[in-house]
């Protein structure tokens, strides 16, 4: 309804006029989802999330959109002509009721266009521009309270430019800039920002010649930024930038005079730092995704439908690094020097002092280089107490380390050596306060950074995906109910591999659901992960259970023995569930919990009792803050695995020897038929996962696995029985400020228990029992002797090196011993493995 108030001057001549309109729209009609009684969508099977075989029924709302112009006029030739308008728009509910600013849905705009006419009075040109805001509600965190809403707002302006048409202002050309705005309502305009998001969409329209709309063509660009917390482990409030870069192209229909959206294609760019989008697919951080949608319209230009699909790459570029303990010690990072418990002692119970001075083995000791000089601190043999020693040391990069006026040396690899060449420990950070011992290859001022002049080695590691979607039209909107995503790993050619016994294939399904509100809500969020995975394996060949090569078919390479190897197949697969909250609009998972299986032939071993079984369980729970930004996350691990059947000899009745071990001195004689039994090595673990937060995803700092053997019930073999097997790996990772792992560190210590041994008999004095205080058995000296329990003990440290995105062993220093009953203990065996 318009009305128009004319005023006129004491000649009769008129001299203006004001208008006001009001009215409502009738392309503003929305189809909504119709409901039952309760509250529950007709045709759905009552869990709110739109299936391909629900038949979900809608229904128009009318007069959802509503509005007012007050015009005014000017007088041309005694005739009223609008040279301006003012038009205000707003959302009515379903009752009737204006939607108020605070409630989803809600949106209200502001167009004003002013009218150019010539002296005739002839509309010649027009200029004009529209503002306005508009507010949907979604959880803050449903993990705290599923029904705490916060508004997410955008605001927006158009600047229209006019042509005329048959003597009508029409717009020719539309550009919109639209931004979102923070809970206090004011516009995110900084890009450093967390949340913002602005885009431009510009639309060209086409008219006939009596001034009807008969096409349009358009597009946007856009630009988005979400802070990523940088490494939560360095501060918690260190922000770094992720910015994506997007451009859409939209082919268009008219519909009742309307231009409605027919097929949007949308293309993804990551951006770096300087806002520029990454185009280098093998550089880190590269991600592309191309998105098209296709809609689906009534003949009333009412939007009914969707189908969507999507295809990205992405690229996670892993540094290649390099042991430099030189760089290390001289870029004045804390190392720790590891001495080995045996260190500097020649002969075990000699009797002799240690020859490395005042340093101990099996004490660690911190070193710290500066000005030319090394400050040590640790335990002090001489004193007795810890103590600390400021050293000369100008040859480290020699390769020489003096510390208390002993000088050892150390090779890139960080083993320690004393003057006669004996390995005597190792370096590490493991404890300390520095970051690694290792470094990013070209990074030569260890700083982290690539900086200018530097070329760092990266090996690329690239996934392809394609993603298809369903939708749901809710209030006008096509609201995502269905998401399904297939990624593969790419070779190094980019290309996907998709031979699932190729080595590298890894390849995962994820699907998501999301439940939405009558008013389109996102309310609820659903989904998980499948995925499959394979390595090759080098292992020796055999034929009809013959290692081939293997001449004396004993299992043992003897000399002049040359065996042959072929690849084999190592698959694993996952299944990952999550739970979702809703922050910002945004579904975010809280909870995930990933199962792990072995594969044989492409098929997962879930039968425990089969040989290679191997199964595992993660749990990791992540914190947001009110932003939705991912702040940390806590994890444990679990599992068990089958290693197969062994033979183990049978003790006899009594428990305190082996059956048919006639002499009783633990040693298979000829003539001896001990009894054997198969056992089955079952073996289970434990652990604790430490996360950081690094570029706004959770990567792994810290893991502490605790591993035990099982006896043939499943139950765990308590220490000192026969057959336990305990273990505690701690593994520390680094990362650099780009969230890139570097590499690891890791230290093992265990005990397996292996029954009973022979061992001699003791007098109260200690003096061998039978033997004449020599301590030297011979020939006319009856000695005595027991069985006797006994333990292997080891301790491994471990150096890790980074190859797609994972941390592999390069180097590991085993130190392993035995401890008999009375408490005596030798060296057994060191082994240095790279």
């Amino acid at each position: 309804m318009t009305t128009v108030q004319y005023g006129y001057n004491g000649k009769g001549q008129m001299t203006g006029a004001e208008g006001e309109t009001e009215g409502d729209s009738e392309n503003g009609k929305v189809l909504t989802v119709k409901q039952e009684a309760d509250g529950t969508i007709k045709g759905d099977d009552g869990d709110g999330i739109y299936e391909a075989n629900e038949p979900w029924e809608f229904e128009v709302a009318e007069h959802q959109n509503k509005y007012k112009t007050w015009s005014r006029y000017g007088v041309m030739g005694g005739q009223a002509l609008v040279v301006k308008s003012f038009t205000r728009s707003w959302v009515v509910g379903i009752n009737g009721v204006a939607l108020g600013e605070d409630e989803h849905g809600y949106s209200l705009s502001e167009s004003t266009v002013r009218n150019y006419y010539t002296g005739e009075g002839q509309l010649e040109g027009a200029a004009g521009w529209t503002v306005g805001v508009s507010n949907a509600k979604v959880l803050k965190d449903s993990r705290v309270n599923d029904v705490d809403y916060e508004n997410q707002r955008t605001e927006s302006m158009t600047k229209n430019v006019y042509g005329v048409v048959m003597g009508q202002a029409v717009a020719m050309k539309g550009v919109t800039q639209s931004w979102t705005a923070g809970s206090d309502g004011k516009r995110i305009s900084d890009v450093g920002s967390h949340g913002y998001n602005r885009t431009v969409t510009t639309v060209y329209n086409k008219y006939n010649e009596t001034g009807q709309l008969e096409a349009a063509k358009g597009g946007s660009t856009g630009l988005t930024n979400v802070e990523g917390l940088k490494d939560s482990r360095v501060s918690q409030d260190e922000w770094a930038d992720q910015l994506t870069e997007t451009e859409t192209r939209n082919v268009y229909a008219v519909v009742r005079g309307q231009a409605v959206v027919l097929m949007s294609v949308t293309e993804s760019w990551s951006a770096g730092s300087d806002g520029r989008r990454i185009v280098n697919e093998k550089a880190h951080g590269y991600s592309y995704s191309k998105t098209t949608m296709v809609n689906q319209y009534n003949v009333d230009g009412q939007m009914i439908g969707a189908t969507g699909r999507t295809e990205s790459k992405t690229t996670q570029g892993t540094f290649k690094s390099v042991e430099d303990w030189a760089g290390a010690l001289l870029g004045g990072e804390e190392v720790l020097v590891v001495l080995d418990e045996m260190a500097g002692v020649d002969e075990v119970y000699r009797g002799v002092g240690d020859p490395l001075g005042r340093l101990k083995g099996g004490e660690t000791y911190r070193v710290v280089y500066g000005g030319g000089e090394t400050t040590t601190e640790g335990y002090d043999q001489e004193r007795g107490t810890d103590s600390s020693s400021v050293d000369s040391n100008l040859g480290i990069g020699n390769g020489n380390l003096v510390l208390w006026g002993e000088t050892l040396r150390f090779n890139g690899k960080g083993e320690l050596r004393d003057g006669n060449g004996d390995l005597v420990g190792h370096l590490t950070t493991e404890g300390s306060s520095s970051r690694t011992g290792w470094v990013i290859e070209g990074d030569a001022d260890r700083d982290g950074v690539e900086d200018v002049g530097e070329t760092w080695t990266v090996e690329a590691q690239r996934t392809v995906s394609t993603t298809e979607n369903d939708y749901v039209v809710i209030g006008g909107q096509a609201l995502v109910v269905r998401s399904e995503t297939e990624s593969y790993a790419c070779d190094g050619n980019g290309v996907a591999i998709k031979d699932s016994m190729a080595h590298g294939y890894n390849r995962s399904v994820t699907t998501v659901k999301n439940t939405y509100t009558k008013d389109g809500q996102l309310e609820r969020v659903e989904g998980g992960t499948t995925g499959w995975a394979n390595v090759e394996v080098k292992t020796p060949r055999r034929v009809a259970g013959v290692i081939e090569g293997d001449v004396g078919n004993d299992g043992f390479m003897g000399d002049g023995e040359s065996w042959a190897y072929e690849w084999v197949d190592q698959g694993t697969e996952t299944e990952t569930v999550n739970e979702y909250a809703v922050v910002l609009g945004q579904a975010v998972v809280t909870k995930s919990t990933t199962k792990s299986w072995a594969m044989k032939g492409g098929v997962a071993i879930t039968d425990e009792k089969e040989q290679g079984y191997s199964y595992s369980e993660t749990v990791v729970a992540n914190e947001y803050n009110q932003r939705g930004q991912l702040t940390g996350a806590v994890g444990v691990t679990g599992g068990r695995t089958n290693g197969g059947k062994v033979s183990t000899a049978v003790l006899n009745d009594a428990g305190n020897g082996i059956k048919n071990d006639a002499d009783g001195d633990g040693i298979q004689d000829v003539g001896e038929a001990w009894e054997f039994k198969e056992e089955v090595q079952w073996s289970a673990f434990s652990g604790d996962n430490t996360y950081g937060v690094v570029m706004g995803q959770a990567v792994l700092l810290k893991s502490v696995t605790k591993s035990w053997a099982l006896d043939e019930v499943g139950g765990a073999i308590p220490a000192g029985a026969a057959g336990s097997n305990t273990s505690v790996t701690t593994v520390q990772y680094g990362y650099n400020g780009k969230g890139q792992m570097t590499g690891a560190e890791g230290e093992t210590e265990g005990d397996s228990e292996n029954g009973k041994v022979l061992t001699v008999k003791q007098e109260a004095d200690g003096t061998i029992k039978g033997d004449d205080g020599d301590g030297i058995y011979e020939a006319n000296e009856p000695w005595e002797f027991e069985v006797a329990e006994h333990q292997n003990k080891y301790k491994t440290w471990s150096r890790y090196g980074v190859m797609g995105g994972q941390a592999l062993v390069v180097k590991s220093f085993t130190r392993s011993w035995v401890v008999v009953s009375m408490g005596w203990r030798w060296e057994r065996m060191s082994t240095d493995t790279v």
